[in-house]
């Protein structure tokens, strides 16, 4: 069952108050009662033993699970929903803790709360009682008021309220008022509601000193207040226990407030000279929290994304200043991604924790040197990342382990003893295959000796090795297998054809062979194959268990013809063709998250990873065209934006910029464009495909079209 996004988020950071949220967290949900959706997460920032007992038995008791348990059905608990019926509890509300691995502090705790809220508004309020739980509801109703609408509520005391409190809250509001623009009458405290917008875009900016609500005004929201009698002797509620009482001493306000002046206020120049300006991250600014995502082009667009998203500090390492993905990276290092020793130099330098290879296959090796150099983790040896990135080691292993693929050798310079390496027993027309590429990369079809030779010098430009690949061309069918693996064992989420150019047609224009032009899923080709689906699942897990796959990623490349299935080629990475947006929509499984949960503390792992899916698979299919272009230079390009708004259309983008010479196709690196389309049936998508081809336009200078139709091999087949 997946779990509905709450409405509402209140967020409480507490240092040993279990006592105190006993009596809190009841009345809080009681005055909750018909807000909707409603979580209250709590995070525990470095209680004792006792308290984070008594906050998980307090979780449990309130219709949630603390973050990391497990439930009776084995699954990790992220904070449960409440049912209607269960023993009068309330509906629609759960009970989140989140255990910080130490203590952080009241700021630091309360923001990473907010950072892990799922709530369209999110509240904050302590844990000692000041903040009266039924005012929660006022700033929620002023929060959604139209005709004077606001993005930040601050509850404002009418009542005498302790004097270290009056205290922080006169200074910190007059400093608010001269330098972040907070709106006269409007006083600043740690009682408030916002929008998650707002949340999101404060916590997106790099600053020297987080604090929650100077990098919300910093926005430049609307403000408002909602006035409220705060607790004292003659509380009518007849709070006890402490509650109302701070528990803040001078000296830590005095600290505060120095930080804000240094930071936020006056002296902010000396704070920019002291400090450097980062994202708050729930992980902490320690070593080890950065995470080094090797290459920036368009297929690791996502995952440097969502890398930020979860709190990683981004470490981008490609060899191009200039590559897409730089604008979402906090930090660049100019390496290639096939440098073992300049990447491991820019991951010591950076402090990354971890580092991840993902839409291409050779850095997948790259990162798994590099982290066994640095002593961090990786999900993969050195040698089992050879395994799956060397071709020559990888059919080493599919013959050991009896798995089925095309007949092949590897060759070295000297034709004189081709023969005897083998190249006899294969019959023509042979592929000719660089053992250490990528990208399709130096691969052609050749139907003689004397071909091969021609083309060996070209495959070995593009390899690090001094040998060749020779297999015997099989025609067939390409089918790809996405999934991941767990203790060598396979859980397949996908099975999808993978359409390419007609092999003859592009070698005899001296292009490489299997130049990807589509992803469709289901796979027909599977499908149409007797068997053929429990086939490929068959030989999915024998590969996982013949490599001794871990907690990674497999995309596996499989071939269907009249010998049956083969295998082609193997990885341990996201697929290049827009996976992390294409199989979400068919299986709800996060899969960027999913390889991203690896590089996480264990601690906030399942807070920031919920281990079951946020959404229902909006598609029963999709496909992804793969689109190329004509030779000419890139004038105009037209149509992408108009189709990024039409429903069914997850994804569509040009990759190359105007001014782009087009030459003739030789290999995958060339597209022009991409797009991820998905819908309820066949049809849906067919007529997507087919817009999608009427719409796009790369015009040169006389605006002639010089985009490749290939709709015919997009669209889905019927009768499967």
């Amino acid at each position: 069952m997946v779990e509905e996004r709450p409405r509402v988020s209140v967020v409480i950071p507490s240092l040993n108050g279990s006592h105190r949220l006993r009596t809190l967290v009841p009345e809080l949900l009681l005055a909750l009662r018909g807000c909707g959706p409603v979580e209250v997460v709590v995070v525990n920032d470095g209680s004792d033993a006792g308290h984070r007992r008594e906050l998980d038995t307090l979780a449990e008791q309130e219709g949630g699970l603390p973050e990391g348990e497990r439930g009776d059905d084995g699954t990790r608990g992220a904070g449960g929903t409440r049912g209607a019926g269960d023993g009068g509890r309330l509906p629609d509300v759960g009970v989140r803790v989140i255990h910080l691995p130490q203590r952080r502090g009241q700021v630091q705790a309360t923001l990473t709360g907010v950072f892990l809220a799922r709530g369209d508004m999110i509240v904050t309020m302590d844990d000692d009682g000041a903040h009266p739980p039924e005012v929660v509801p006022q700033l929620l109703r002023r929060l959604e008021e139209t005709a004077a609408p606001v993005d930040l509520v601050y509850a404002a005391a009418t009542r005498r309220r302790p004097a270290l409190r009056r205290l922080g809250t006169t200074l910190n509001t007059r400093l608010f008022h001269r330098w972040l623009g907070l709106p006269r009458g409007v006083p600043v405290g740690s009682f408030r509601a916002f929008t998650d917008d707002l949340a999101r875009r404060a916590l997106d900016v790099p600053v020297a000193y987080p604090y929650l609500s100077a990098m919300l005004l910093r926005c430049r929201p609307g403000v408002a207040a909602v006035q409220f009698a705060a607790p004292g002797g003659d509380d009518p509620a007849g709070r006890s226990d402490g509650l109302g009482r701070s528990r803040h001493s001078l000296q830590g306000l005095a600290g505060v407030l120095v930080q804000l002046v240094v930071f936020w206020g006056p002296l902010r120049w000396l704070g920019a000279l002291l400090r450097k300006k980062r994202r708050f991250s729930p992980l902490g600014n320690r070593g080890g929290t950065a995470l080094m995502v090797l290459g920036g082009g368009s297929s690791q667009i996502g995952v440097l994304r969502r890398a930020r998203e979860l709190g990683f500090e981004v470490v981008l390492a490609d060899r191009d200043p200039r590559a897409p993905g730089r604008v979402l990276a906090d930090r660049f290092v100019r390496a290639s991604t096939f440098d073992v020793n300049a990447v491991t130099r820019g991951a010591r330098r950076t402090r990354a924790g971890g580092i991840l290879a993902a839409g291409s296959d050779q850095p997948v090796y790259t990162a798994a040197c590099a982290a066994y150099r640095l002593g961090i983790p990786s999900a993969l040896t050195p040698e089992q990342a050879r395994r799956v990135t060397h071709k020559g080691e990888m059919k080493t292993i599919f013959r050991q382990a009896g798995i089925p693929t095309v007949p092949w050798t590897i060759l070295g310079a000297d034709q004189m003893r081709w023969d005897a390496e083998g190249l006899s027993s294969l019959k023509l027309p042979w592929v000719v295959k660089p053992l250490d590429s990528q990208g399709q990369r130096g691969i052609r079809i050749v139907t003689s000796r004397e071909e091969l030779a021609r083309h060996l010098p070209v495959a070995l430009s593009f390899s690090r090795d001094t040998r060749i690949l020779v297999e015997q061309f099989y025609r067939s069918r390409e089918v790809t297998v996405s999934g991941w693996a767990r203790h060598g064992t396979a859980e397949i989420w996908t099975i999808t054809d993978r359409v390419t150019f007609d092999p003859q047609d592009l070698a005899d224009r001296g292009g490489s062979l299997g130049v990807c032009l589509a992803h469709r899923y289901p796979s027909a080709a599977a499908a149409q194959y007797p068997g053929g689906v429990e086939e490929v699942t068959a030989i999915a897990q024998q590969i996982t268990a013949a490599f001794g796959l871990h907690e990674v990623p497999i995309y596996f490349q499989m071939l269907i013809g009249e010998e049956g299935v083969l295998v082609n080629e193997i990885a341990c990475r996201l697929g290049g063709a827009y996976e992390d947006l294409s199989i979400p929509l068919v299986t709800g499984v996060d899969i960027l998250s999913q390889q991203l949960r690896g590089f996480l503390p264990e601690e906030l792992r399942d807070a920031l990873v919920p281990a079951a899916p946020t959404a229902e698979p909006p598609a029963r299919y999709f496909a992804v065209p793969l689109i190329f272009a004509r030779p000419g230079v890139v004038h105009r390009l037209v149509g992408d934006a108009e189709l990024r708004t039409l429903p069914g259309v997850a994804e569509c983008r040009f990759l190359l910029p105007e001014g782009t010479q087009i030459r003739e196709m030789t290999n995958s690196t060339q597209r022009i464009a991409c797009a991820v389309l998905h819908g309820p049936d066949r049809q849906s998508i067919n007529t997507l495909v087919h817009t999608v081809f009427d719409t796009l336009k790369v015009e040169d200078a006389t605006g002639r079209n010089l985009l490749i139709d290939s709709r015919e091999e997009t669209v889905l087949p019927f009768g499967v």
